[in-house]
């Protein structure tokens, strides 16, 4: 098992255990590591663990994988202590775990890396909202909270925001937030929640662009960070091209001090002239 450390340049540093002998780097869903970018191939390179070693291959891709800054090429490498791989704009550490670790289950882990690393290049603007579309309260938009935290909806006074549709239960719903998204749980109300059309019972999975009716209110569910991976899985194979940056470029010194010469020759005379 290994831990995988990434960060997106100036971002927070992120951990990700996997518990395998070969693992998939790229911007695809399917890579044990995703990296949602699209300056990065859709299977970009591949982590291996051989003999208690790590080593590292690039995996075709259009912008190459670098590590300690050197072009990493086709034949693979083993990674030291202390190095790092660096891929479009991520930096990566892989480290031997603790055996006791216990890694997450599924695509869990993954899936969470990508949506951090993707609300965090968003930033306010990737949270997850809520958009009255119709009732009393149109036009009101609620940014749900931090992961972990839970917004609920309904007219009682002690909500912030609280609705005035009278059709609405005091406390009719609630919308818990995690890093993959939201859930949508109806809290006993009288007139019952809908998600696009069709009445919930117990609790469901909201997707982006879901509609959410309580009473005669509205809602309108995005998620900015899904829609964006969303768009990235439909993105071409070919990634975008990451295009050096052009070295500065000085002007030559003897070509500047003969023109500043001749700018001082040429006053001269002109000063001559004047006379």
């Amino acid at each position: 098992m290994v831990v995988i450390r990434v960060r997106r340049a100036g971002g927070e540093r992120l951990e990700l255990p996997i518990d395998a002998d070969r693992i998939t780097v790229g911007r695809a869903a399917a890579c044990e590591l995703r990296l949602p970018d699209p300056a990065v191939s859709a299977v970009h390179a591949r982590i291996e663990l051989k003999d208690g070693a790590i080593w590292i291959v690039d995996a075709g891709s259009s912008n190459g994988t670098t590590v300690d800054g050197k072009p990493l090429g086709q034949t693979p490498a083993r990674l030291e202590q202390g190095q790092t791989v660096r891929i479009a704009s991520f930096q990566i550490d892989v480290i031997p775990a603790d055996p006791t670790l216990v890694p997450p289950s599924d695509s869990t882990g993954t899936g969470t890396l990508a949506a951090r690393l993707v609300s965090e290049a968003l930033g306010e603007g990737g949270r997850p909202r809520l958009s009255v579309e119709m009732g009393p309260d149109s036009g009101l938009v609620m940014l749900l909270p931090e992961p972990g935290d839970v917004l609920v909806l309904g007219r009682a006074e002690e909500l912030q925001p609280a609705l005035t549709d009278p059709d609405t239960s005091r406390r009719h719903c609630e919308v818990r937030r995690d890093w993959l998204g939201a859930t949508l749980i109806d809290l006993q109300s009288k007139n019952g929640t809908l998600r696009n059309g069709q009445r919930i019972e117990g609790e469901v999975r909201l997707g982006d662009d879901d509609r959410i009716e309580l009473g005669s209110t509205v809602l309108r569910y995005s998620d900015p960070a899904a829609s964006y991976l969303a768009a990235l899985d439909r993105s071409p194979e070919r990634p975008t091209k990451v295009v050096p940056e052009p070295a500065a470029r000085s002007l030559p010194l003897v070509p500047l001090a003969a023109g500043v010469l001749a700018l001082a020759l040429a006053a001269a005379a002109l000063v001559l002239l004047l006379r």
